[in-house]
């Protein structure tokens, strides 16, 4: 009996690589940078905002975002950027995602799994 090979069962995008040359095709601004009080670690404040951006509803209130953008900061040790902040960036992303996809556009938002309740 010969084996089959097949592909992998699941990708991991930040472990591809690429040979070819890489072409800057366009450039959107989607508003003023970040404030950040301090010296930030900009690993914590980039995987607190993609974790945020994953999981953020804009059906939900405006407490219910803003209490899980700060649990997020703080499971994630990046206090310098604060939760109004994180906010206002995600709802800048989904704006600019509206206006340049509309209807054909479908965000999935996955559960924030790694935030934890207070004390847990």
């Amino acid at each position: 009996m010969a084996l089959v090979e097949h592909p992998p069962l699941r990708l991991r995008p930040s472990a591809a690589a690429f040979d070819g040359a890489i072409v800057v095709a366009e450039r959107h601004r989607l508003g003023d940078r970040l404030n950040f009080a301090g010296d930030p670690d900009m690993q914590a404040i980039g995987e607190a905002c993609l974790r945020f951006f994953a999981c953020d509803d804009l059906s939900q209130t405006a407490d219910v975002r803003l209490s899980r953008a700060d649990a997020l900061l703080r499971h994630w040790g990046a206090p310098q950027l604060a939760p109004s902040e994180l906010v206002a960036a995600s709802d800048r992303l989904h704006a600019f995602v509206t206006s340049r996809f509309g209807s054909a556009r479908k965000l999935y938002y996955r559960q924030c799994s790694n935030v934890r309740a207070e004390g847990g």
